[in-house]
């Protein structure tokens, strides 16, 4: 069952009050999903590709990095291409999704696009993860029914 380490995964953003760390990744995560097909796919289809066979998937690697930037404000945690890499495979998945499912990944990309601007600017910006934390949770459900 994937639903559960989706949950943790969701969860783990609020990691900073439990005082855990977390380390930038060394290689950009773009090669490690899988493309999906050109043509619009269906909703499961979708979940998959966001979340992967084994929870590996971009959303859940959106996930990491937020809760890494919460930890460390100054972005000192997170590179620019695992932020660029991750907008990639997000937005390959978001082109080619339902509309109802387009909306809510899209969402989801709006914390990382503001990330990538003040790490690339080096201008300080505030960034309101609640938002990214509130359409991970939508994401979540919408795609609950298939990741079981």
């Amino acid at each position: 069952m994937r639903f559960v380490p989706a949950i943790a995964a969701i969860v783990l953003v609020s990691c900073p009050l439990t005082g855990c760390t977390g380390e930038p990744a060394d290689t950009p995560a773009a090669g490690r999903y899988a493309l999906m097909p050109t043509a619009l796919v269906d909703d499961n289809t979708t979940c998959d590709a966001l979340y992967g066979a084994s929870t590996d998937g971009p959303i859940v690697d959106a996930v990491d990095i937020v809760r890494r930037f919460e930890t460390k404000p100054d972005l000192s945690l997170v590179t620019v291409g695992e932020l660029q890499s991750t907008i990639i495979a997000l937005d390959d998945v978001r082109t080619r999704a339902s509309v109802s499912s387009e909306r809510l990944i899209d969402r989801n990309e709006v914390t990382l696009r503001q990330l990538l601007t003040i790490q690339t600017s080096r201008v300080n910006a505030t960034v309101d993860t609640g938002v990214f934390k509130q359409a991970g949770m939508d994401l979540l459900g919408f795609c609950a029914q298939y990741l079981q």
